[in-house]
């Protein structure tokens, strides 16, 4: 039969039975000798055809270790076709043109290359995996040892709500996606994790429901009638029972998590590493699945405090981050940090690890560890309907009192294992090691995998704007193309460009020019034909003594002559058409006195070369220290120079060009329907100037190889005068400092005084000015508006803060404190006053204070915010939050204003103490309106006034 034909033998390398014995040991030796056949990129077979012969070789039968085998991709459509070309045309082969080589592949064969691609993700995970627990030392050596002797295919044991395949781990190494599975097995270990460490609960108080909780429950709440899943009966039976105070659960939006934490008052705490608002739906639909729930209203949504990733930092966390967003809360672990994305990575690996190779070795199963949970049902019916909904709850259980869970070894074996540090990341090595030679000589698989990490870690405040983050696919990003190889066993290399060497301060130079350069501008930077160089360094700067003179630099009386044929514009003329006389530069020793020119009219009015540095040979410090004495130097003769073109060699700038500031050629553009004669004169500084200097960097000093600074064209700065500079990155950072209170004129002062040498005209400062105020506009608009940039700057602040949203999404109250008044708080909690202001600010929001009395008598604003309404909903969210920032200490007096909605409030929230009122303003008030109208009436009004209030 086809079955019978095509199937490979068992005992064949690469077969069925062959991967599914393979060890974690295994496949890393098979990598770091490169034994695993490498797949070629798709489309590597270009044609195929099938043939009654039936192949007896043994390369045509069984695949080598390292042999070039096409990919899935490719064979799809053979496989396809092979039964069919067996049973009805008695085929028994096929031919392949593979990468311009002809191959025969018994059917067999082919089933040994699919297993080949598909177990070929599997082995460079479980790879990656046991050389991130050796290089990172995540467990001890005994249980690293232990884990290397699994099966590669073996499922993560221990979990009720999966039975994802060990190798899904990897999805924590560096920043790649973690899957939808990991995060559910890591909700399920946290649950019986708290539900162990707190014993004295009669059952579990937190739940940290799966994600597929809330897909559900958008899912049912989209269908007509909105009916109950049997889960959510089931959670809202777990719920009704009294015993669950708080849960979380994550939420996956347009390929982001994010995370909700509930506790039993109305609020409901929102992480997001994005720091995005919460979905629209969340709201309605939670009050929807709490529904008549005592304890479990839910009010609003509130955010909390949570890191925000970046793409230089934690990049692909989200889920990383909305999982302990909901762990720290549960179980009162470190806060994520998007600079230490990597050591939440890899304590979740360990944790996760440890606990499969506990749990594998159990000999009962999960429904032996656990009992259910008590639930009270009310009644209510599941949903009849055939939507595809349904998860397996673990939240419904808790552990026996036997112990028997895995969780109970996992809290003790955990204490002994090396603590985590964010070190080096592993990376497969690309030569054995001490395993001796490689088995095979066809070492095409090279190096497989590479984890890195981040150079620094860097913190948020930093980072002034994150770039745009791509959630398009939430996958594993291994690159497969590292199978790939090219066909032919010696790798072609394609011959290098020689590269041009840079004068290194010669002290001999043979020159040999062509009498007809002899006008040309000379470029040092370019060796001659003939070039032979001492190792003695000289100064070039130094005219040389006439006693021990070098051979000459040129051919003719020790002159260099650096003019060059002017090439006149076609499309704008400056003047009438003259010779043009030549300009020279004596290297000897500097002219005593600069030579009269007589120029005649014409095109290009020569300037003579200036005495001093500004001269071919001219040595410096760094491109700047020659940028500035040229630009100091022209600017003396009227003249401004900008930078040109650059030569940049792995990232460093080797050679700069400096040109003058007309040297681009005229461009008028005028529209044909308009006669010529009629064409307006443009105003454009372009004159086609030809004056330029060449800057090159030789070692650490950087040379003057070629000076050429004759213009064609009128001097531009008047005598006396100076050149216009675009201003420094100093000049810009003191004026976005101040941009946001100072005017221009403050500005100017500003930076008169902070920079008395440098000359920015007033348009200058109103460029940078304006850029400044747009940039933080538009870094405003980027954030998401106002509020959400004043989140972010909370956030990177390190202020603690708490937000109150209604349906919309529209925040109705801000309280915030910063790190010095959280510690106020926290020590100081005897009396708490709270003053409300009058006035308001633009979006008519009061302002609220918290002010607290220190130790010696004096009073310091503990907190602040800002809210819509000043209602006793919203003076009791204040009070609590001001609970929270004192570590739920009542205070012992509370003093406030006599609004009816603060008395409400504090009888409420603060039920342990006592009121009083502030009478200042009165007092003030009545003592300002009416002493001087009632005169000798006013103390009996006085005492009548306050005995009747």
């Amino acid at each position: 039969s086809y079955e019978a034909y095509a199937t490979p033998e068992p005992k064949a390398l690469f077969s069925a039975a062959y991967f599914a014995d393979l060890t974690v040991s295994d496949v890393k030796i098979i990598t770091e000798y490169n034994l695993y056949p490498v797949i070629l990129p798709p489309k590597s077979v270009s044609q195929w055809v099938f043939d009654d012969f039936v192949p007896t070789e043994e390369s045509e039968i069984t695949v080598a270790v390292g042999e070039l085998v096409p990919s899935a991709q490719d064979l799809l459509p053979i496989t396809r076709a092979m039964e069919t070309a067996y049973q009805q045309h008695e085929r028994r082969c096929v031919h392949l043109n593979l990468g311009g080589n002809l191959v025969r592949y018994h059917y067999s064969k082919i089933r040994l290359i699919l297993n080949i691609n598909n177990y070929a993700y599997t082995v460079q995970a479980m790879t990656s995996l046991i050389l991130c627990l050796e290089s990172e030392r995540l467990l001890l050596p005994n249980l690293i040892e232990e884990f290397a002797s699994i099966k590669i295919n073996e499922p993560l044991a221990g979990f009720l709500v999966t039975e994802v395949p060990v190798h899904h781990l990897t999805s924590l190494l560096d920043e790649n996606w973690v899957t939808e599975d990991i995060l559910n097995a890591r909700a399920e270990f946290t649950y019986f994790r708290r539900a162990v460490m707190f014993p004295n609960d009669m059952e579990p108080s937190f739940l940290f429901l799966p994600t597929s909780f809330f897909n559900d429950c958008r899912t049912l709440y989209s269908l007509p009638g909105r009916q109950y899943s049997p889960n959510l009966i089931a959670l809202r039976s777990r719920i009704r029972a009294g015993h669950v105070q708080t849960f979380g659960f994550e939420v996956w939006t347009a390929d982001h998590y994010c995370s909700f934490f509930k506790f039993t008052i109305p609020e409901i705490e929102h992480g997001d590493s994005m720091k995005s608002f919460p979905p629209s739906d969340v709201l309605p639909i939670l009050r929807w699945v709490l529904a008549d729930l005592s304890g479990f209203n839910v009010g609003a949504i509130t955010a909390g405090s949570i890191d925000r990733q970046s793409a230089l930092a934690g990049g692909g966390s989200c889920g990383i981050a909305s999982t302990n967003f909901i762990e720290s809360r549960a179980l009162g672990t470190p806060r994520w940090r998007a600079n230490r994305s990597a050591h939440f990575r890899q304590e979740m690996i360990r944790d996760l690890v440890l606990y499969h190779l506990i749990a594998r070795k159990k000999t009962t199963v999960y429904w032996d560890w656990v009992e259910p949970c008590t639930l009270i049902d009310n009644g209510e019916v599941a949903s009849g309907s055939d939507v595809a909904v349904g998860y397996s709850d673990y939240n419904l259980d808790m552990p026996t009192a036997h112990a028997t869970h895995p969780i109970y070894d996992w809290l003790q074996q955990v204490l002994g294992q090396p603590d985590i540090s964010c070190g080096a990341s592993p990376v497969v090595p690309s030569t054995p090691g001490n395993f001796g030679p490689s088995p095979s000589g066809n070492n095409a698989l090279g190096p497989a995998f590479e984890f890195k990490k981040p150079s620094a870690l860097l913190h948020l405040d930093s980072i002034s704007l994150d770039p745009p983050l791509d959630f398009s696919l939430p996958h594993m990003t291994f690159d497969f193309t590292s199978f790939a190889a090219p066909l032919s066993s010696s790798p072609h290399v394609n011959p290098s460009r020689p590269s041009t060497p840079l004068c290194v301060n010669p002290d001999i130079i043979e020159v040999s020019t062509p009498p007809s350069s002899a006008a040309a501008p000379i470029d040092l930077c370019t060796p001659p034909s003939q070039v032979a160089i001492k190792q003695e360094v000289i100064d070039l700067i130094s005219p040389p003594r006439p006693s021990t003179p070098p051979l000459r630099l040129a051919t003719k009386e020790e002159v260099i002559d650096l003019s060059s044929p002017f090439r006149p514009s076609t499309k704008r003329k400056h003047g009438p058409s003259t010779k043009l006389e030549d300009a020279t530069i004596d290297l000897t020793s500097p002219p005593r006195s600069r030579p009269k020119v007589e120029p005649e009219t014409g095109p290009r009015r020569v300037i003579q070369s200036v005495p001093g540095s500004i001269r071919v040979g001219a040595v410096f410090d760094s491109f700047s220290d020659a940028e500035s004495a040229i630009f100091a130097n022209q600017e003396q003769h009227g003249h401004k120079w900008i930078r040109g073109q650059r030569k940049m060699v792995d990232g460093a700038m080797t050679k700069r060009t400096l040109r003058c500031n007309h040297y681009r050629e005229p461009n008028p553009i005028h529209r044909i329907d308009i006669d010529p004669s009629d064409h307006r004169q443009g105003k454009s500084n372009r004159t086609s100037c030809m004056a330029h200097i060449n800057i090159n960097r030789t070692g650490a000093k950087c040379h003057l190889t070629l000076v050429d600074i004759r213009h064609n064209h009128e001097p531009d700065i008047p005598p006396g005068g100076t050149a216009a500079r675009p201003p420094t990155t100093e000049h810009l950072r003191v004026v976005s400092e101040f941009s946001d209170t100072f005017s221009r004129q403050h500005l100017k002062q500003v930076l008169k005084s902070q920079f008395p040498a440098s000359n920015i005209e007033d348009r200058q400062i109103s460029n940078m000015l304006n850029k400044s105020r747009r940039e933080a506009r538009e870094q405003v608009e980027v954030l998401g508006g106002d509020m959400r940039s004043i989140l972010a700057s909370l956030e990177e602040k390190g202020w603690d803060h708490s937000v109150q949203m209604d349906a919309e999404n529209v925040v109705t109250a801000l309280w915030w404190q910063s790190p010095e008044q959280k510690t106020l708080t926290l020590r100081y909690t005897d009396i708490l006053i709270n003053d409300n202001a009058a006035n308001r600010n633009d979006k008519q929001y009061p302002l609220n204070t918290g002010i607290i009395i220190d130790s010696h008598g004096k009073s310091r604003n503990g907190w602040y915010a800002l809210h819509q309404k000043e209602d006793a909903q919203t003076h009791s969210w204040v009070f609590r939050c001001h609970l929270r920032a004192s570590g739920n200490v009542h205070p012992e007096v509370l003093a406030s204003d006599r609004h009816p909605s603060l008395l409400v409030a504090a009888a409420i929230v603060f039920i342990f103490t006592i009121h009083v009122f502030c009478l200042s303003h009165l007092l003030e008030n009545i003592d300002r309106n009416l002493r001087g109208a009632l005169g000798a009436e006013w103390q009996n009004f006085t005492r009548d006034f306050w005995a009747a209030y």
